[in-house]
């Protein structure tokens, strides 16, 4: 016993983290006994590392979920070259050294899209945040407006693919730099109501003619864009459930 409790005070995050693992592979009751209250609470069937609100709970069947601030963010990394052109009003393929890029006009609102499942390993309820990897084509200065329009969907729930949408935009600058690789803000997508397995139908564009509320476009050339990609926070290591 006093080897295991010097353990713990040289290294107790290596503690938790064998501790995790013999719940993971149903040794957990035998070790109980053995756990110093400051690494966590053990109560009936679960134990968890950290405090009531932030921790990592181990189930009495190995399951582990993460919660407050023990959930680590994730990013869903969309190609553009893997969402799909609309019948019009779609960006041009080009190149930028060794990368492939889609030429958004200043001429015309142009745009792609896409839908995805929410991954099973998705917290609850949590927002999502997207934003837009790209860069100018030349050396002026100017503002370029990103936007992404969006819905929800769950399947067999009655829910339509045609449902209405909520549009955001965010506005970032050129930097006055030809290629250099520019990353927007953040677009903050609001999670209430939503669960892992739903799906998140989108289109995403440049608004060159700053239509949207707060837009300001003032680059008057194409805005090449080779990455989007929305974070999302996990609040476990997937569903809880085996087939």
């Amino acid at each position: 016993m006093n080897r295991i409790l010097d353990f713990y005070s040289k290294h107790p995050i290596r503690y938790g983290v064998i501790i995790i693992l013999f719940a993971l592979v149903g040794g957990l009751p035998g070790l109980i006994r053995y756990v110093p209250a400051s690494i966590g609470i053990i109560s009936g069937n679960f134990m968890h590392i950290g405090d009531n609100d932030n921790n990592i709970t181990a189930q009495g069947d190995g399951f582990v979920t993460l919660n407050g601030t023990a959930r680590a963010t994730e990013d869903m990394h969309f190609d553009p070259s893997n969402l799909k052109v609309p019948a019009g009003d779609f960006p041009a393929a080009a190149e930028k050294g060794v990368t492939p890029v889609f030429l958004f006009d200043k001429a015309a609102d142009e745009e792609l899209r896409g839908a995805v499942e929410i991954p099973h390993n998705y917290a609850s309820g949590t927002d999502f945040k997207a934003h837009f990897h790209w860069t100018p084509v030349d050396a002026d200065a100017g503002d370029v407006t990103w936007g992404i329009e969006w819905h929800t969907t769950a399947g067999n729930n009655d829910e339509i693919l045609t449902e209405g949408t909520t549009t955001q935009i965010v506005v970032d600058a050129t930097g006055s730099r030809q290629d250099e690789h520019l990353i927007s803000g953040n677009i903050t997508l609001d999670g209430t109501g939503l669960v892992g397995e739903m799906f998140l139908h989108f289109r995403i564009f440049r608004d060159a003619n700053a239509s949207e509320g707060e837009a300001s476009d003032t680059y008057d050339d194409d805005a090449a864009l080779f990455s989007f990609d929305v974070e999302y926070m996990k609040g476990s290591f997937g569903v809880d459930r085996q087939w």
